[in-house]
């Protein structure tokens, strides 16, 4: 992640459930693991932040009570409005993406 956006406010502990997502239902099912990587940019007013699991990808039947992803729609909801998004998607190459999107 790049200094200048350390410094940036961030509500805390939102990538915390991404992260525990990715490890959980993606690197821990996986025979043989995975990794995770964070990766962080900004593109004009907009800080954008990925985490990458090279798991099991997203499966028809998710495993989990969709609890975490709610929580965190909610808190950008309630720190951002509508100016924030959360999208989760398949890797190409096998794993998931969760992508925030937040306005600075």
């Amino acid at each position: 992640m790049p200094d200048e956006l350390l410094r940036l406010p961030f509500p805390m502990l939102l990538l915390q459930p991404l992260i525990e997502n990715a490890v959980k239902h993606g690197i821990e099912p996986k025979r043989g693991g995975g990794s995770v990587a964070l990766r962080a940019w900004q593109d004009g007013q907009r800080l954008w932040l990925e985490v990458a699991d090279s798991g099991i990808g997203l499966t028809p039947q998710p495993s989990g009570t969709g609890f975490g992803l709610d929580n965190v729609r909610q808190r950008l909801n309630a720190h951002y409005g509508q100016a924030a998004r959360l999208q989760l998607n398949a890797n190409a190459s096998g794993g998931a993406t969760a992508t925030l999107e937040i306005p600075l």
